[in-house]
């Protein structure tokens, strides 16, 4: 009797303890894979200093007060452990499972991604870049463009084409852009980036249309 009554009050102890922990700082418990997602852990009745934090799935880094960086490593579903060391012990408090999305890159040409450009900014440009910003993400996640496709559009017809490797504006297409016309339309297609962690995956396509 002594032993289930023991096993009784360690079960309630264990399920009070996962019902104060709080994991605070993302919307909807979702985090971006491969990027900085800023997290705040409390614990009811445990000090900052003596949670310790890990994960399943990529890195946790100790920020000030109960703040941790968190970057993830693969999308899916992960889990964030919570321990205390209490007079050299090691409790178990619990855990939470957080939703891991992949980011949606954005292509830029200057600082535009869709819509109105000018033909003296477009033209300017040498370089393109793919930048992922996503709530929850405090700092942009490193994507590179690996290669894209350009067609320019006058009048309904299509006036130029050309494949670019990597990110860089390849010479043809830089003389097209110096030839654009107020109304022309420009179309990026075909966007291969690739992640940090080597993944490659095409992105959404995107136009701009000329305004001057």
């Amino acid at each position: 009797m002594t032993k289930w009554l023991f096993l009784y009050f360690v079960l309630i102890h264990t399920v009070c303890l996962a019902q104060t922990l709080k994991i605070t700082g993302l919307k909807n418990k979702t985090a971006y894979a491969c990027g900085l997602n800023e997290i705040h852990v409390e614990a009811e009745g445990f000090s900052c200093k003596s949670l310790i934090i890990s994960t399943d799935n990529g890195r946790i880094e100790k920020m000030p007060a109960c703040g941790y960086n968190y970057v993830p490593k693969n999308v899916g579903v992960s889990k964030i452990y919570v321990k205390a060391k209490v007079n050299k012990k090691i409790i178990d408090i619990g855990f939470v499972d957080l939703v891991i999305k992949d980011v949606e890159p954005m292509f830029f040409i200057s600082f535009s991604k869709d819509g109105e450009i000018t033909k003296s900014d477009i033209a300017a440009q040498g370089y393109v870049r793919a930048d992922a910003f996503e709530l929850g993400c405090v700092y942009y996640i490193a994507i590179s463009v690996d290669r894209f496709a350009v067609k320019i559009v006058r009048d309904s017809k299509t006036i130029f084409e050309k494949n670019n490797s990597g990110n860089e504006i390849n010479f043809e297409t830089r003389v097209a852009f110096k030839k654009l016309q107020k109304n022309d339309v420009v179309l990026i297609s075909n966007i291969i980036c690739r992640w940090p962690d080597e993944r490659i995956k095409q992105i959404k396509s995107t136009s701009f249309k000329i305004i001057d």
